[in-house]
């Protein structure tokens, strides 16, 4: 028997791990693995794009609030918390910024630096530091101030650019 649980939130690497030494384990008992094969791919082409409403709790009344990627402006990791930000809200959550950031959009949210994804249609106003980096401005209830290192820089222009 192969034990090897997928926890939630999971990745494309780990299933692909998990299902690796589950084949192996089915050939050693003479039994098919295609079925399982062609289940695990379109499960890791699903996972892969997934997008979809992203579930976070209210703390202040317990409820779940389901946030359509549109609606996110920016996502931050400080400290133990991921802050999930709308255009007129914020809402800490204990997820990895990674979990986050399989919920959204790829072609719209951004990597501005290690611990922060930020939604390009929300960006307001871009501004450079002189060292390289960049401070954007969102276009929220708060005008949030945010940087963008110089190793993403490049990045981002390429990113906000309109294309020929």
């Amino acid at each position: 028997m192969v034990k090897s649980p997928i926890l939630k939130p999971y990745d494309a690497g780990r299933i692909n791990r998990t299902v690796a030494r589950m084949e192996n384990a089915l050939q050693r008992r003479g039994e098919s693995i295609e079925a399982l094969r062609a289940a695990v791919l379109e499960l890791t082409q699903r996972e892969k794009h997934r997008g979809g409403k992203l579930a976070v709790k209210d703390y202040n009344d317990g409820s779940l609030v389901f946030l359509d990627p549109s609606e996110i402006t920016s996502a931050e990791r400080v400290g133990r918390r991921t802050l999930v930000r709308t255009f007129d809200a914020v809402y800490p959550t204990y997820y990895p910024l990674d979990s986050v950031e399989r919920h959204l959009l790829p072609d719209r949210f951004f990597r501005a630096n290690r611990g922060l994804l930020v939604n390009l249609d929300h960006v307001g106003q871009m501004a450079p530091n002189g060292d390289g980096s960049y401070t954007i401005v969102l276009r929220d209830t708060s005008g949030t101030v945010m940087n963008v290192s110089r190793n993403h820089a490049k990045e981002l222009l390429a990113a906000v650019r309109p294309q020929p």
